[in-house]
């Protein structure tokens, strides 16, 4: 079961946070990775274009999955990219192979330091954090740029979702607080450029800020 009721998530909550609590990991099968591989193709194409689209020479991706948007980018303007992934030990296998050692582990409600990126992706992946969290996961997003971010979380109550329901607003306000400006232009030219690859509510609501 993917979406579920708020109700029935907010009673199921304390035991989801839990098995994240011991391992983030518990909440994803390698079943749910395996089944992400038909995804490779649109992501491939979604990632060159993100690449293309805003001239990106560098790309971190925060939540990498199976690191499509990165084997993309790496197609596209990209000359390097990393991606991390707390799910990292259960993903790995499915990972194309050349694609395996740009992918590490790591959490991303807890300081990263990979160094400084011409752009971060984020995609999807905040909502899957503790809401005690987010502050760090939006420190981390903004401390590895050092030109663009491009952000967007879920809005559905899922049982894998820990953070759900807060709109594309709420997060602008993050990073503006950490001195970043909103590109609406930028916005909307990807929100165009990933038309047929990304689903419609991704697009609608893709954040892309400037390091400021």
């Amino acid at each position: 079961m993917m979406g579920m009721l708020e109700s029935d998530w907010r009673s199921t909550f304390e035991s989801r946070s839990d098995r994240y609590r011991e391992d983030p990991a518990n909440l994803y099968s390698k079943r749910y990775f395996r089944s992400k591989q038909g995804k490779r193709k649109k992501q491939n194409q979604a990632g060159k274009r993100l690449s293309e689209v805003l001239k990106v020479r560098s790309l971190i991706d925060f939540g990498c999955g199976l690191g499509f948007f990165l084997e993309g980018a790496l197609q596209g303007e990209a000359d390097w990219v990393l991606g991390i992934d707390a799910g990292y030990d259960r993903l790995i296998q499915y990972v194309p192979e050349n694609i395996q050692r740009f992918i590490r582990k790591g959490h991303l409600g807890r300081k990263i330091d990979e160094g400084k990126w011409d752009c971060v992706l984020c995609l999807e992946t905040a909502e899957h954090l503790l809401p005690a969290e987010e502050e760090m996961c939006i420190d981390n997003i903004v401390n590895a740029s050092s030109r663009l971010i491009v952000f967007r979380a879920a809005l559905s109550f899922n049982f894998r979702h820990l953070n759900p329901g807060k709109p594309k607003e709420y997060w602008v306000e993050l990073f503006l607080k950490r001195g970043c400006k909103e590109l609406y232009d930028e916005e909307k030219r990807l929100a165009k450029a990933w038309r047929g690859l990304l689903m419609g509510f991704i697009r609608r609501n893709v954040i892309v800020m400037k390091v400021t």
